[in-house]
């Protein structure tokens, strides 16, 4: 990810080992921030592809 500031990298890398305890104590669901996971995965290196946009607003879809 080109430009991004180490300060950025390191708060996402925070962001990355906090979901799986805010999961655990049922404060989010597996499927919730789908862009903050995919950032997680990018920075981390374990994004395999590009974001899913489908993803992002598919609470808004179900109307």
């Amino acid at each position: 990810m080109a430009g991004e500031t180490l300060e950025s990298a390191f708060v996402i890398a925070q962001i990355a080992k906090a979901l799986p305890g805010l999961e655990a104590r049922g404060l989010l669901r597996p499927g919730e921030l789908p862009l903050t996971r995919w950032l997680c995965g990018a920075i981390t290196g374990q994004a395999t592809r590009g974001v899913d946009f489908s993803k992002l607003f598919e609470d808004d879809l179900k109307i």
